[in-house]
């Protein structure tokens, strides 16, 4: 009897859904459809390394983060950027740090949440703290050090805003070190940065690209 050989490959195979959840709960809009997107070629208008907004500061159209501040979407001001829990302040806390969110799809309305919700601005320092590299500044840093465990980088659902807020895909956030989230407040605003593509089970995805993966055998 012959013996016949076999190789299988591992390769990327982008997801169009979160059937089980576990995305961080905060969307943040499209720059694709701004005046001043920061790229042209990423699908939704960002620049990789670039700092943008995933918590609005009161009303909900102010913001510290990167050039977020000068491209403002039309939006319900009650709108602050967190989504994909029920209306609950520790719901949210409790996805926050342990990613327990409910399930979204591209093309589906991302269910955004509302209010001020002041404790969820040190729910994200304390997922920070579940890091192993909690002091890297930027994700090229966190790469090289290569001493973090993955907390700090968090998959978002990007939304093309009011009035559907529809899933436009997924896109990979690097979560800013552990003294940029502590000391915010209930009408400040909280900044990550765009890394691009993310993938399910890889702790640090070398950037760039854009959308959510899973690893997948092909023979």
């Amino acid at each position: 009897m012959a013996q016949v050989g076999a190789a299988a490959m591992a390769g990327r195979h982008q997801l169009s859904s979160l059937v089980n959840g576990g995305e961080f709960p905060f969307s943040p809009y499209t720059r694709a459809t701004s005046p001043n997107p920061d790229s042209t070629t990423d699908p939704y208008g960002f620049q990789v390394g670039m700092q943008y907004t995933l918590r609005w500061g009161a009303p909900g159209t102010s913001t510290s983060c990167g050039t977020d501040g000068n491209n403002v979407l039309p939006q319900n001001g009650k709108i602050r950027g967190y989504c994909c829990v029920k209306e609950s302040a520790a719901i949210l806390r409790q996805a926050v740090v342990g990613g327990n969110t409910d399930p979204v799809a591209v093309g589906a309305s991302v269910p955004m949440d509302n209010g001020a919700k002041d404790t969820e601005m040190t729910a994200i320092a304390e997922r920070v703290l579940e890091d192993a590299d909690t002091s890297s500044t930027t994700y090229a840093q966190y790469i090289a050090n290569g001493t973090g465990n993955g907390e700090r980088v968090v998959l978002v659902p990007v939304n093309g805003g009011a009035p559907n807020y529809t899933n436009l895909g997924f896109a990979g956030f690097f979560l800013l070190d552990s003294g940029s989230y502590s000391g915010l407040h209930g009408n400040d605003s909280a900044c990550a940065e765009y890394i691009g593509a993310w993938v399910k089970g890889v702790v640090m995805p070398q950037g760039g690209g854009s959308g959510a993966y899973d690893l997948k055998l092909y023979q």
